[in-house]
């Protein structure tokens, strides 16, 4: 809706102003009018591999084994370094990503397509621990 359709449909009923549309097509894309698409991917399962490395299987059988101990930085995913909380990773099947007890989870489109965000995930975990705590 454009800025001038917005003030001028300021208190008028609910009727009365355009439909916002949106759709799911059948190829697990999100379509939403006037943003761009991308692949909505849902967690099947999480296996804990080794101190900090998970297996993610996805909805389209993609398989992804991510390092994340570069990642365990800052209040929510520092934490993580304690291999027992670690251990915990679970699928939410509400969510349909990997989470922990603590509340830590990662977008399982991040997840899915774990090579080509790695190198800004490091980037985000550096600025994480850099972060002085809040109290």
């Amino acid at each position: 809706m454009s800025q001038e359709a917005l003030q001028a449909s300021e208190g008028a009923p609910a009727s009365d102003l355009p439909a916002q549309t949106s759709q799911v097509p059948s190829n697990s894309s999100q379509t939403t009018k006037g943003c761009m698409a991308h692949p909505i991917h849902h967690v099947e399962d999480v296996e804990v591999l080794e101190r900090y490395t998970i297996r993610v299987r996805f909805e389209d059988q993609t398989v992804q084994e991510i390092d994340l101990e570069p990642m365990l930085a800052g209040e929510l995913y520092g934490p993580l370094r304690d291999p027992a909380l670690f251990r915990k990773a679970f699928v939410d099947p509400e969510v349909r990503t990997v989470v922990w007890p603590n509340g830590a989870d990662f977008d399982p489109a991040v997840l899915h397509d774990w090579p080509a965000h790695a190198d800004a995930m490091r980037d985000l975990a550096r600025k994480w621990a850099a972060a002085p705590a809040r109290s």
